[in-house]
């Protein structure tokens, strides 16, 4: 019999979504675009002024929000339906010891002051696929959402940042178990040698039919590991 686990760590999060996210699983187990030099550059965990932290209720509790969007050094954006969205990674090139630093940022620029989304949780999701053929990153470390309806606010003005956390599953009878084991138990991303695409969508709508009111947010960058 095959054993399925499952890990997600939100840590950064300060919300741990075992039981939420183990709810993908009948059975689980623990476990417009824009390249280039952007003028706000800093370093992850950098400050750019102006930061605050808000609760945006179900496991987004601890969401650093600022005036001005956190930029990496390669980074794409999208806008779309009154919302702009960027991926950043910190470089474009990693050794295969370098920690991988990832995050994306949300911003509403309707015409309102503020605008009501739902969502399951998480609503910002990351994914990894590439690599090499010996390991399967993309079924590991695509994205998971718990099966929830939640709402959150968004105000005009601000600029969200979600940070990358280490999220997926394996087959804990598969001769990779081992490796994602190990991959899963430090909260740091480092990545073998290879060439990845890091995807980040927005996964919420305007209304309770998410599905339908989906807002369409997508987008995703490369990276290459030596």
């Amino acid at each position: 019999m095959k054993k399925l686990f499952f890990v997600c760590v939100l840590s950064i999060f300060a919300f741990t979504l075992f039981i939420g996210c183990s709810s993908s699983f009948n059975d689980s187990g623990l476990a417009d675009d824009i390249y280039g030099t952007p003028e706000n550059v800093a370093p992850l965990g950098g400050s750019l002024g102006n930061e605050e932290r808000v609760d945006l209720g179900c496991c987004m509790n601890d969401i650093l929000v600022r005036e001005t969007a956190l930029a990496g050094y390669n980074n794409i954006t999208v806008t779309v339906n009154d919302f702009i969205m960027t991926l950043n990674s910190d470089k474009s090139s990693y050794s295969a010891t370098d920690i991988v630093n990832i995050w994306g940022t949300l911003e509403y620029i309707g015409d309102k002051d503020e605008v009501l989304i739902y969502h399951g949780c998480p609503f910002m999701h990351f994914s990894i696929s590439g690599g090499f053929d010996e390991y399967d990153f993309e079924s590991a470390l695509s994205a998971f959402q718990s099966d929830v309806l939640a709402s959150s606010t968004l105000e005009k003005g601000k600029v969200y940042h979600f940070d990358y956390v280490k999220s997926g599953g394996w087959d804990g009878d598969s001769p990779e178990a081992a490796y994602w084991q190990n991959f899963f138990s430090v909260e740091d991303l480092i990545l073998p040698k290879g060439e990845y695409t890091i995807t980040l969508s927005g996964a919420f709508g305007l209304t309770e039919n998410v599905v339908e009111s989906d807002v369409g947010l997508k987008t995703e960058l490369k990276i290459v590991v030596t």
